[in-house]
């Protein structure tokens, strides 16, 4: 259903009390966001006009530009991720290249370490418009761990074709820890760090 449309196809047997409340649900965040711009779950774009600056905005943004490594923590629905919004567009009108990603994305079911740092250093490829042929690069790096390779793509691809500042957002890093190998990935990370 398109926004504004006002008909419905009922199913047979469908359950009409559902269907009226899916209705006046639906116009109600139809009608809510097209009026005032508040907008339920998600993260809010970078125009929102319902974004509240808080204290964590200005912590988050100072200590990414001096290098620091930074985390949020807190509940789920707390504004995390439209934080990381608001900071990536400051970050970037400032020049400095910004790529965020869900890490849920990468921490599928049974996913192996291979596919993981591989869809990792895919993303970032894509993200960054790197020119690379990306699997006769990965593959020929193969008798090195997968995390050892994510590292040298990091240290002689990435870093030596953007010149400016480098910031990586990673949401939802909870997901990770349901992997076998979230030590060598924590410790990749600590390891950028450190370097």
């Amino acid at each position: 259903m398109e926004r504004g449309q006002n008909v419905v196809y009922l199913p047979e047997n469908s359950c009409k009390k559902c269907i009226s409340t899916f209705i006046y649900v639906y116009k109600i965040m139809s009608y809510s966001k097209q009026t005032n711009g508040y907008q339920v779950g998600g993260s809010l774009g970078e125009s929102a006009s319902t974004y509240v600056v808080r204290q964590a905005d200005s912590q988050l943004y100072e200590g990414l530009k001096t290098g620091k490594f930074c985390y949020l923590l807190n509940c789920r629905q707390m504004g995390k991720s439209s934080l990381r919004v608001q900071t990536m567009a400051r970050l970037k009108k400032e020049g400095v290249a910004c790529v965020a990603f869900e890490m849920r994305e990468l921490c599928v079911h049974e996913v192996t370490e291979d596919e993981f740092y591989g869809g990792l250093v895919s993303y970032l490829v894509s993200e960054f418009n790197l020119d690379i042929d990306l699997e006769n690069w990965w593959y020929g790096y193969s008798l090195i761990h997968p995390a050892q390779r994510l590292t040298k793509f990091i240290e002689e691809i990435l870093l030596e074709e953007i010149t400016q500042s480098i910031v990586i957002f990673a949401d939802e890093i909870d997901s990770v820890l349901n992997l076998s190998f979230k030590d060598d990935f924590f410790a990749f990370i600590r390891g950028c760090y450190n370097k």
